[in-house]
């Protein structure tokens, strides 16, 4: 610490001005008996000190020690930028792949819908061909909404994700929503059951990201419920917001999955029930898209009996076109 023209602790700023301590290690040796000195070091960033005299193999046992926690940080160090050149990558593959495959899915969608359209005829000929052909267009949609999953998160981790805000009957989102499930839900035996408010205030939020983060819910509700099985979805007022509620029988969700439920890609120990497939990025998308609306989401839920996912969104204020009630439905 005493030195000549400079002093050590000096020294220690000069260095942590450059380096940080797991990148170069500074032990401190000093006769002083200030204790204050010591202390000084250490929070200016000093790993270690040493007491004068100093006894040889101590100061050398100190100096190995520091020496192989500055390598295990360098590991450290080159295995996080390598995990981190390995999500790019990820994230640049994920990219090219949704986009290439968006273009001769949707040449796929147009002609099973042309199928479709032949299917009464068709059918005459071979009787499974309404089924074949609802089966392929039930796994292309499936395909197209993993695919939009991932071009809405790439856009999110862009920022270039932009929200059309204004006034919303959060009931006609519900309703639509729902409708888009139930042929689904009847095909595995599930009761979608809405339970609307009618005297809900309108809310300032973009419709289609809306209804977007209420189907994915409603989906994966029903992905996760049993044959004959229930889904509620309900809508009611709480603490001065709009509340969607979508309620399931399903297996519930164990704490060890609670913390991870709304992160991208977590694997979860829960299976759908008709061995369904998704993008894994749903519930991360679906938090983005309910927090950059100013609202919250989240999820009450106990193993074995089932799980009640929720989202909250603000009113409109007086600054806004007024609390019009959402009479809708």
């Amino acid at each position: 610490i005493m030195m000549p023209g400079v002093s050590g602790l000096e020294m220690l700023q000069q260095i942590r001005q450059r380096y940080q301590p797991p990148e170069l290690p500074v032990l401190l040796l000093t006769a002083l008996s200030d204790t204050g000195d010591v202390a000084r070091g250490l929070e200016m960033g000093a790993n270690d000190y040493m007491a004068k005299p100093v006894q040889t193999a101590e100061l050398a046992a100190r100096v190995h020690a520091q020496v192989r926690l500055k390598h295990l940080n360098d590991a450290h160090q080159a295995a996080l930028e390598r995990l981190r050149e390995l999500d790019v990558l990820k994230d640049k593959f994920l990219q090219i792949t949704a986009h290439d495959l968006k273009s001769p899915l949707g040449t796929i969608m147009m002609g099973l819908q042309i199928l479709r359209d032949a299917a009464p005829l068709a059918s005459r000929v071979v009787p499974e061909f309404a089924r074949v052909i609802g089966t392929m267009g039930f796994a292309a949609s499936t395909m197209q909404a993993i695919i939009d999953d991932y071009l809405d998160l790439e856009a999110i981790k862009a920022g270039r994700l932009q929200l059309d805000i204004h006034a919303v009957s959060v009931n006609q989102q519900v309703q639509a929503a729902a409708e888009q499930f139930r042929t689904y839900a009847e095909s595995k035996g599930i009761a979608l059951d809405v339970a609307l408010d009618r005297k809900l205030p309108t809310c300032p939020a973009d419709p289609d990201r809306l209804i977007q983060v209420i189907a994915n819910l409603i989906s994966n509700a029903i992905k996760f419920s049993p044959r004959g099985a229930a889904v509620r979805i309900r809508t009611r007022r709480s603490n001065g917001s709009v509340r969607v509620e979508v309620t399931d029988q399903g297996p519930g969700i164990t704490a060890e999955d609670m913390p991870r439920l709304f992160e991208e890609f977590a694997r979860l120990s829960n299976r759908p029930t008709g061995g369904e497939k998704s993008s894994g990025v749903g519930l991360a998308i679906a938090r983005y898209l309910v927090e950059a609306q100013g609202g919250r989401i989240g999820v009450e839920s106990k193993p074995g009996h089932g799980s009640v996912f929720w989202i909250e969104l603000p009113t409109m204020t007086p600054d806004g076109p007024g609390p019009i009630l959402d009479s809708a439905g």
